[in-house]
C-alpha cells in the first residue's frame, strides 16, 4: 500500500514529517554557509598594516616643497616628510602650488605604512600660510649613486594604505587611474626576506613620473637610475639614456617570481628608506 505525500498547505499547519524534514534541510545549510565563509575569508589575502585614518583629521605644520611631488617636511623632534594627495585619484600638484617653498598648516587624513607617511587632504581649503611656524631646515640632498633594480611600480596612494591592492587586472586598472590622475609612483623592491622598500620615481629631468609610467604598473621590470635621499624619503631618478623601464621576461622574469598583481599580502614590514645595499642592486 502506498503512503500518502505530505503537502504544505499555507493556512493549515505543517504536517509533521514535513516540518523534521525542512528543520534538517535548515540546519545543513546554515552549517554549509558558514564552513564556506570561513573557508573563503582565509584564503583572502592581508591588507598589511598600511592605515587609513578618515575619521580623525589632523592639522600638521611645515615646510611645503615640490620636487616634483609636493611633501610636507615637519620640523621637531621627530622630522618627517609627509606626501600630499587629493582625495579621489588626484594628486596634489595643483593645490600645492602656491604655497610652494612656504610654511604652512595642512589639514587632511593620516596615511601610513611602515616608514611612509602621507596626508589625504580636501582642497584648496585644507592648505593655510604659517609664516609664524617653526622654521624648517631642509637637509641636503644626498647622492646615493647608480643602481640597477628589480622591482613593480605601485600607485603610492592605494599601496599605502587606501586600499589593498587587487588581483590582476582590477590592480593594474585603479593603480593605473592613481598615476594618471598625479599620485606620486612608488618603484618596490623586496629581499630575499620578503621584506618590501620602496622609491619614489623622477624622471631623469627630475620632474614628475606619474602619467608616463601609468601603463607600467603591477608589472615586474627592471630600471636603470640613481638614487637620491631628501630628507627621510628616497628617490629613483631614472636613467637619461631610459625612456622607460624595461620588462622583465623569460627567466628573468621566472627568477622574479610572484607579483603583487598575483599576490598583494605583504610579508614582513614595508619601509620608506633603507640604506643601498646589494640586496637592491643587480649585480
Amino acid at each position: 500500500m502506498n503512503k500518502e505525500k505530505s503537502f504544505f498547505v499555507g493556512y493549515l499547519p505543517m504536517p509533521a514529517d514535513l516540518k523534521k524534514f525542512t528543520i534538517i534541510v535548515a540546519i545543513i545549510l546554515l552549517i554549509a554557509t558558514t564552513a564556506l565563509s570561513t573557508l573563503f575569508s582565509r584564503q583572502q589575502s592581508l591588507a598589511g598594516k598600511g592605515v587609513w585614518d578618515t575619521s580623525n583629521k589632523v592639522m600638521v605644520e611645515g615646510l611645503l616643497t615640490m620636487d616634483p611631488y609636493p611633501v610636507l617636511h615637519v620640523a621637531g623632534n621627530n622630522p618627517e616628510s609627509v606626501i600630499l594627495v587629493v582625495i579621489g585619484k588626484r594628486g596634489a600638484d595643483d593645490i600645492a602650488l602656491p604655497h610652494i617653498d612656504s610654511l604652512v598648516r595642512v589639514t587632511g587624513s593620516t596615511i601610513k605604512r611602515g616608514g611612509w607617511s602621507m596626508l589625504e587632504i580636501s582642497g584648496p581649503e585644507a592648505i593655510k600660510p604659517n609664516p609664524d611656524g617653526q622654521p624648517v631646515t631642509l637637509p641636503d640632498v644626498e647622492d646615493l649613486g647608480k643602481v640597477t633594480m628589480r622591482g613593480e611600480i605601485v600607485d603610492s596612494k592605494c599601496f599605502l594604505g587606501v586600499m589593498k591592492p587587487g588581483p590582476g587586472k582590477v590592480h593594474r586598472a585603479c593603480a593605473r587611474l592613481c598615476l594618471l590622475g598625479g599620485i606620486p609612483p612608488i618603484f618596490v623592491i623586496r629581499d630575499p626576506d620578503g621584506q618590501k622598500y620602496g622609491y619614489l620615481i623622477t624622471l631623469a629631468t627630475g620632474q614628475s613620473a606619474s602619467r608616463q609610467l601609468s601603463s607600467m604598473v603591477a608589472t615586474p621590470v627592471k630600471v636603470d637610475g640613481v638614487l637620491e635621499k631628501r630628507g627621510d624619503l628616497i628617490y629613483l631618478k631614472l636613467s637619461d639614456d631610459q625612456g622607460s623601464p624595461e620588462l622583465l621576461t623569460g627567466v628573468d622574469l621566472i627568477q622574479y617570481g610572484e607579483t603583487l598583481a598575483v599576490n598583494a599580502e605583504t610579508t614582513g614590514e614595508f619601509c620608506g628608506v633603507m640604506a643601498m645595499t646589494d640586496t637592491n642592486i643587480d649585480s
